[in-house]
């Protein structure tokens, strides 16, 4: 399967009925590598509580619940996104993406930017770079757990320990084991797709500018998103405020309150 045929992902959607329902545009979050819509949960409902607006929780192509399909590249992910748009006929959305699904988001944005009301972008920035050391040992821990078809949650836990120390990223990844008919754990992602797609993920394959509001949230100690990579920050999304908080990659874990805050802030705003 190319780019040109998307595929129909899975997805959550958080919204009220009838009269009060926001006629706001809806906000459509997309989750980071080995991700998936349900660590996002929380997050939406709060969010929709607060705004009031429609969120949809989506899966990104070869994560969570959506279908498994090559290529696993920022150009399929943004054509499964802005089919995902047409299908819903969402005249109007806001995005906000984390490391991986900031990217789609940048792509949606640059490719169909007439739909895009605002972009919300956490850690990462539109350029170029090598994929992250923990990124890819993230994936082939993930692997070689998955392999070894664990009975338990909690002897895979402990495989994982001896390779991932951080315990938010370990419980992602655990996040993506699922037990089979045969009592044992299996993993519910295309890893040696995903494993073969790692140099695809630190490109950037857009060109143009995006001129909507823009927020982006970086982590302090994050290099994802580091003072070099700013100037391409402004020249892609000349309307970017950057908010910077103590953390690193995962701030949206580390800071959750403060991420929200910022988050409907400018929602309120935009």
């Amino acid at each position: 399967m190319n780019i040109r045929s998307p595929v129909l992902l899975s997805f959550t959607k958080y919204f009220l009925r009838g009269n009060l329902a926001s006629l706001k545009p809806s906000v459509l979050v997309l989750h980071g590598f080995l991700g998936s819509k349900s660590n996002w949960h929380t997050f939406c409902r709060v969010l929709h509580e607060r705004t009031q607006r429609t969120f949809f929780a989506l899966d990104l192509r070869n994560h969570g619940r959506s279908p498994h399909s090559a290529p696993h590249d920022y150009r399929s992910m943004t054509a499964d996104v802005i089919a995902f748009i047409e299908q819903h006929r969402l005249n109007s959305v806001v995005l906000l993406g984390h490391s991986m699904g900031a990217k789609v988001s940048m792509g949606v944005a640059l490719t169909l930017p007439t739909r895009i009301a605002a972009l919300i972008l956490i850690d990462n920035a539109p350029v170029c770079a090598d994929v992250h050391e923990s990124t890819c040992t993230s994936v082939r821990a993930l692997f070689r757990v998955a392999s070894a078809q664990p009975l338990s949650r909690r002897y895979a836990g402990e495989m994982l320990k001896n390779i991932v120390s951080d315990n938010s990223l370990r419980e992602l990844l655990l996040s993506n084991l699922v037990r089979g008919s045969d009592g044992r754990l299996h993993s519910r992602l295309p890893l040696s797709l995903l494993i073969h797609s790692l140099p695809a993920l630190g490109d950037f394959p857009f060109n143009g500018i995006f001129s909507g509001p823009t927020l982006l949230i970086r982590g302090r100690y994050s290099n994802y998103v580091s003072d070099a990579y700013l100037p391409d920050v402004y020249r892609v999304f000349p309307s970017a405020s950057i908010v910077t908080l103590d953390g690193g990659h995962w701030i949206h874990v580390e800071q959750s309150e403060h991420v929200l805050s910022s988050v409907e802030t400018f929602l309120q705003n935009n």
